[in-house]
């Protein structure tokens, strides 16, 4: 910057220079505080992420005791498919169960 003053024939000014360097201070703590934001942001969505997650794992859980609740109900069922003289007394409980197991690794897998 001094040659610049001296080639235009003034004399060089060193409270020019500290200005200009003062400015650049300015600048460089301003990127790091929009860095700082940056890091932040990403940390509430880490956040938000987790709690979909959760509502997933609740979700899981809520079907398991609907699991648990029909195979109570359809006990009764399956005894009176064996009376009905059926060949071969198909579980219901079983065709449930390998029901749920499916769906939940369909919803896993997507």
């Amino acid at each position: 910057m001094r040659l610049k003053h001296r080639q235009a024939g003034g004399v060089a000014r060193p409270w020019k220079v500290l200005q200009q360097q003062q400015q650049q201070q300015q600048q460089q703590q301003q990127q790091q505080q929009q860095q700082q934001q940056q890091q932040q942001q990403q940390q509430q969505q880490q956040q938000q992420q987790q709690q979909q997650q959760q509502q997933q794992q609740q979700q899981q859980q809520q079907q398991q005791q609907q699991q648990q609740q029909q195979q109570q109900h359809f006990h009764g069922d399956q005894k009176t498919a064996e009376f009905a003289g059926a060949s071969a007394p198909f579980n219901i409980n079983r065709l449930i169960e390998d029901f749920y197991q499916r769906r939940q690794q369909y919803q896993q897998q997507q």
